[in-house]
Formats: structure tokens, C-alpha cells, sequence
């Protein structure tokens, strides 16, 4: 199920830029792409660590989560996300096998795939239905492990993506506190969306 979470009062939307973050992808009020792969709920869950889901205790569409109990979760998700980064510096890469664009059965196959994809480089790295493609910097790679149709890869973490995911947590932390900091409209008034 899709996570890109809004924040609603009545029929308004309310996002607006982090104080302490205010160029992150994450706003108060609206926490990005929560869902794929390199989402935070990804992320969170390959690290054995409770989802957005868990932190509100979500339902499918809109609802009025417990604020208060929300706060307190969020604030031990971003604590044990960090110690979780400080214990195993590193992320994975799933790779799900069929059904592709294109079916790949030789090594010659590979290389006009992958320089096709080189020359149309919509990002310098990207995931998309013929592949994963690192075009810029070649990623270290430390496992790759076979699961049922997907295989792991297990890469370093940068600093800069561990920036970004606890980034993230601290301003949905932001969020809450935002809410309940409210008078009028109370934070019972406030409602997160989800996105599917």
C-alpha cells in the first residue's frame, strides 16, 4: 500500500518547509513517497524497525491518530534508527525478477540494455522496470543474497542517506509536535491522508 501522508484540517491541506530542515523532501505536514524502495518505510522495515505505519497506527484513508502516543513512538523510532544506522552501517537493494521490459538472456543482451539505459540517464542512479543502473559511481557491493523472485544487495550506507532518513524522522517528530501545539484547530481536528 502506497505512503505519501498528508496533513488535513476539514478540507485544507497543510504543508509548509521543516524549521530545522526546510530544503528536505519531507515537509511538515506531508512526508514523501514513505513506500519504495528508497522510502523510509523501506528502509525502515530491512532494518526490522516499526513503520509510519506503527508510529500513528494508521487506517487506510483519513483518520485522526492518537497524537500524544504518536509523539512517543516517533521519538523511539528515530532514537533506534539511529543506533540501528551506528550497528550496521549499511542498506539494501531489492531487486525483483520479472516481468521486465525486456527479458535478458545473455551477456551481450545485458550490455546493449545497460547502454541504452546509459544514454537515456534520466538520474546518475535509478531503479526502473529494465533494471538497477548506477551510472556515475559504481556501488560497493558487500552481499547479494537470493530471496523468492527478489534478490537482496547489500550496499554501504552514505552519510548523506543516513542524514536523509533521520532528517525525515525528526520532522515528522516536527509535524506531530506542530499538531499538538495547535489551539484552534484542536489537534483532535487534524487528520493524516494517506495516499492508497
Amino acid at each position: 500500500m502506497g505512503l505519501t501522508v498528508y496533513l488535513k484540517v476539514d478540507d485544507k491541506f497543510i504543508e509548509f518547509p521543516s524549521k530545522k530542515y526546510p530544503d528536505h523532501l519531507f515537509k511538515v505536514g506531508y512526508f514523501r513517497s514513505s513506500y519504495n524502495a528508497s522510502g523510509i518505510n523501506y528502509v525502515l522495515e530491512s532494518r526490522g524497525l516499526p513503520t509510519l505505519w506503527d508510529v500513528f497506527d494508521a487506517k487506510p484513508g483519513e483518520f485522526v491518530p492518537d497524537w500524544e502516543k504518536s509523539l512517543e513512538r516517533a521519538n523511539c523510532l528515530l532514537t533506534d534508527l539511529k543506533h540501528s544506522f551506528e550497528e550496521l552501517p549499511y542498506t539494501v537493494l531489492s531487486i525483483i525478477y520479472g516481468p521486465w521490459d525486456s527479458v535478458v538472456t545473455d551477456p551481450n543482451r545485458v550490455l546493449t540494455v545497460f547502454k541504452q539505459q546509459k544514454e537515456m540517464k534520466p538520474f546518475d542512479q535509478f531503479f526502473n522496470r529494465t533494471g538497477f543502473f548506477s551510472l556515475n559511481e559504481p556501488i560497493q557491493v558487500h552481499a547479494i543474497i537470493p530471496g523468492d523472485r527478489t534478490v537482496y544487495v547489500v550496499t554501504p550506507i552514505t552519510q548523506e542517506q543516513i542524514d536523509y532518513y533521520v532528517q525525515a524522522l525528526e520532522i515528522v517528530v516536527e509535524t506531530i509536535e506542530y499538531v499538538l501545539s495547535e489551539e484552534t484547530p484542536a489537534p483532535s481536528l487534524h487528520k493524516l491522508c494517506w495516499s492508497s
